[in-house]
């Protein structure tokens, strides 16, 4: 298993995370505040644990081992710059 931990801002997208951990795992919420994602037997084995903090920031641990090779891509719309005062 490779156990990674990360803390995740507020900037981050919920939707693109939560569609991201569906593709791959089955989602069971706790009530102590954290969601934990079991990575489904094709897609290798281990959970993705998000624990929400009051802050905005999310503390994500990566404790998994994929069966294959892994890639997330993430599609960013185009950003227009602020028009000038």
């Amino acid at each position: 298993m490779t156990r990674v931990h990360q803390l995740a801002g507020a900037t981050g997208s919920t939707a693109l995370d939560a569609a991201y951990y569906a593709s791959i795992a089955q989602t069971d919420e706790s009530c102590d505040g954290t969601v934990r994602h079991r990575l489904r037997p094709e897609i290798g084995d281990g959970t993705i644990e998000v624990t929400s903090l009051r802050s905005g920031f999310h503390i994500v641990r990566y404790d998994v081992t994929f069966v294959g090779g892994h890639q997330v891509g993430y599609t960013f719309p185009a950003w227009t710059p602020p028009s000038p005062p």
